[in-house]
């Protein structure tokens, strides 16, 4: 039995969170985070508008909403930066080569068997969506997972 992993990551990196894509109602549009937004410990809401002192968080993910273009909610700012350190598992490979007694037998030289899993799993901070894509509103096809069974045969 062998085994092939092999990892890939970056550290010391930071990137800023913004676009339309990630913005709430940016452009008049709804965005890909809403159900972020719709969580009220994510952002921050006047207590003359909630009747809560509580909901004025200073910790909120997102500051106050409008809907439309708020300029004053989306200005460059530490606000949005984010850590995009990683470590993501690119590929593991699980192989198996039959002993020769038992491959001579049926005329061979070499049996192997493999699995083979590219883009298994990805340890972030990002959360939001791949932190690999480079990309400050997730507006990227993510990276795919994919399996593949190998046979290698040697007559």
């Amino acid at each position: 039995m062998d085994f092939n992993i092999f990892f890939r990551g970056a550290g010391k990196s930071d990137f800023f969170f913004g676009g339309t894509g990630f913005y709430p109602f940016a452009g008049e549009r709804l965005g890909n985070v809403l159900s972020i937004v719709n969580n009220p410990k994510n952002r921050w809401t006047p207590a003359s508008y909630s009747g809560d002192p509580a909901t004025e968080n200073p910790n909120a993910r997102f500051p106050r909403l409008t809907y439309g273009n708020n300029t004053n909610n989306n200005r460059p700012s530490t606000f949005w930066l984010a850590d995009a350190s990683y470590l993501r598992l690119k590929t593991l490979e699980v192989g198996y080569t039959i002993p020769k007694r038992l491959t001579e037998k049926m005329s061979m030289n070499n049996l192997r068997f493999s699995l083979i899993g590219d883009n298994l799993h990805v340890w972030d901070k990002v959360k939001f969506w791949d932190p690999e894509q480079a990309s400050s509103n997730g507006a990227v096809y993510p990276l795919t997972r994919s399996y593949t069974v190998a046979l290698q045969i040697a007559f």
